[in-house]
């Protein structure tokens, strides 16, 4: 028997190629191996190492046609073409074709491109008629809508290790599913959905499968990255995330299996490990015991340990940064998502500014390189605030991460109510879609243009404080500098941003520079990345 497991191409205006790696499908692969040795598996990546392709927008954001210019240029633009990642679905349906499989799984990982996942398994199954598996945290949110196209035969959801070793059991023998934790299959055509049980213990789990990936096609900076994972799940109950809804619980490694696996990933070729845990962070005692084992083990060793799913910033103090450091962190990633703190309380969401201040403080004199990222478009937060926010995070001597919000299906935010509206396809950051928001579209693309601005601003080397007007007439350091300072010349005096086409500047006309004016007063300054001030008001203050 052969298992192909499929990751799937996604349509979307932008792809983050550092974060493709398919670490999901290697633990499962890994747990075939273990449990089903006499089974075949393959992992086929269909959106790494695939040319972009420009296509036509979505009819249902052929309004972001307004919003976004191809021909823009300056550094201050956001996003230029909508593109297909990966292969195209003949070629799917060729190299599974050729791996010869009788079952193959699908991932649908992300909500917004399921579109993308089911039309390779409705193509599949026209032509090699095997069955049909999906699974991921898409099927986590919504088992049925998914076990209810023709051409799909199971789902899995929730956690996926100990339903598929149970559903090959069944599989390979008597066909009887209703036993299978987690699982929903098809009687007589009915859709049928039976009750979760509990995954396997974390620590039991082989280590992911990666023989079928090659290093060099995962990379950061030129290095290999190798994705790995301490844990499973969060203890924060924010009602914007939906990570319960595929890991209920917390759970850890032990810090020794970790140490172990790097080992093995270091002697693979991996350079850069890249922890995905939805809170790294949360357990002072583990993470500091692991980052002195991470220290310890790669003493001398050319690797880099990165968290790009970002950080909770509450057990972060001197001892603990410096030990991060000492284990090959450069990079923090802090999520502060608001300031308001009525809001941030209805949201579940822990708040301590005191706190943040103090790590931002400690981390930037240690040398760390920070990113503080804000959701813009909380439902209930007004423009004031999200602005207020937005000065506090351009005040510090760090990048602004802005997340444009969006209703995570799978979250206690999300409560799909039109039904002209696939709330799935439009969970994205991309679309600008504020329909739960109380700020407008025009608001929320100005505020990430504003976004981009700070950032760029941020980037300038200054030897001492400067007024913004004073900037503005100095040469930039680079051809980028130069452009961004002079469409910010002509923001300052034409009260419109432009965008650039490589020989002429052209309005951007749903970007707010009356947004751009309150910004400057409500900060009255922002802090460049070597913490100087550039002051935005009418006086150095």
């Amino acid at each position: 028997m052969k298992l192909v497991f499929l990751k799937p191409p996604i349509e979307d205006f932008y792809q983050t190629k550092i974060r493709l790696q398919p670490l999901g499908l290697a633990y499962l692969k890994a747990i075939v191996k273990k449990y089903f040795p006499q089974i075949k598996t393959k992992i086929l990546d269909f959106q790494q190492g695939y040319p972009a392709k420009t296509i036509p927008y979505p009819k249902e954001v052929a309004y972001l046609k307004n919003y976004y210019f191809p021909t823009d240029k300056s550094p201050f633009s956001t996003f230029h073409h909508y593109y297909h990642f990966g292969a195209d679905y003949e070629e799917i349906v060729s190299k599974v074709k050729e791996e010869r499989p009788d079952l193959v799984l699908v991932s649908i990982l992300f909500s917004p491109y399921y579109r993308e996942a089911l039309l390779c398994a409705q193509k599949i199954k026209e032509i090699l008629k095997v069955p049909i598996l999906a699974g991921g945290t898409h099927v986590s949110c919504a088992p049925l809508s998914v076990l209810k196209e023709e051409y799909i035969d199971f789902v899995i959801y929730g956690e996926g290790e100990k339903p598929l070793t149970r559903f090959l059991e069944a599989y390979l023998g008597d066909k009887n599913f209703t036993q299978v934790p987690n699982l929903g299959f098809k009687e007589q055509g009915k859709p049928i959905l039976n009750p979760p049980e509990p995954n396997f213990p974390l620590q039991d789990l082989p280590w992911p499968d990666f023989s079928d990936f090659s290093p060099a096609n995962y990379t950061l900076r030129k290095k290999p990255i190798a994705f790995i994972t301490c844990s499973r799940g969060c203890v924060y109950k924010c009602k914007f995330c939906s990570v319960k809804t595929t890991f209920p619980h917390y759970n850890l490694r032990p810090v020794e299996d970790v140490i172990a696996e790097l080992k093995t990933r270091y002697q693979q070729g991996y350079r850069i490990f890249d922890f995905e845990d939805d809170n790294l962070s949360f357990n002072a005692k583990y993470f500091s015991h692991l980052l002195s084992a991470l220290a310890k083990t790669f003493s001398g060793q050319d690797i880099e340990c990165v968290a790009m799913n970002g950080l909770a910033y509450f057990n972060l103090d001197l001892k603990m940064l410096s030990l991060m450091q000492q284990a090959k962190f450069k990079e923090l990633n802090l999520s502060l998502v608001t300031l308001n703190k009525n809001l941030a309380k209805d949201l579940s969401r822990p708040l301590d500014l005191k706190k943040l201040q103090e790590v931002i403080t400690t981390a930037f004199k240690l040398g760390f390189k920070l990113i503080v990222y804000q959701i813009l478009g909380l439902p209930k937060e007004s423009l004031e605030s999200i602005v207020k926010t937005m000065s506090f995070i351009a005040r510090e001597p760090v990048l602004l991460g802005p997340s444009l919000y969006y209703a995570a299906p799978g979250s206690a935010l999300f409560n799909p109510r039109r039904k002209d509206k696939d709330h799935f396809f439009m969970a994205r950051s991309t679309f600008l879609d504020t329909e739960d928001a109380l700020i407008s579209r025009d608001e929320l693309y100005s505020l990430f243009i504003l976004a981009r601005i700070i950032n760029f601003l941020k980037g300038f080397k200054l030897v001492q404080h400067i007024h913004l007007k004073e900037l503005l007439n100095y040469p930039g350091q680079n051809p980028r500098q130069n452009l961004g300072l002079t469409i910010l010349s002509k923001l300052e005096k034409e009260n419109l941003l432009s965008g650039y086409d490589g020989k002429n500047y052209f309005p951007i006309p749903h970007f707010s520079s009356n947004l751009w004016t309150f910004f400057k007063k409500e900060s009255s300054y922002l802090t460049t990345l070597n913490n100087k001030k550039i002051f935005l008001g009418e006086k150095n203050v």
